[in-house]
């Protein structure tokens, strides 16, 4: 059976992914856009 791993990961210069990401905003009500958002942020 798997195990579910609490472990911790940290990022650096070489590991990092860094892109820009454009939201389109239009007709999106704010808290799902908002939720969306978060999402992108965390990861």
């Amino acid at each position: 059976m798997d195990q579910i791993s609490y472990k911790t990961t940290y990022v650096n210069n070489a590991t990092v992914k860094k892109e820009w990401v454009l939201i389109d905003a239009e007709n999106e009500v704010f808290g799902r856009l908002a939720a969306k958002v978060a999402k992108l942020l965390r990861g």
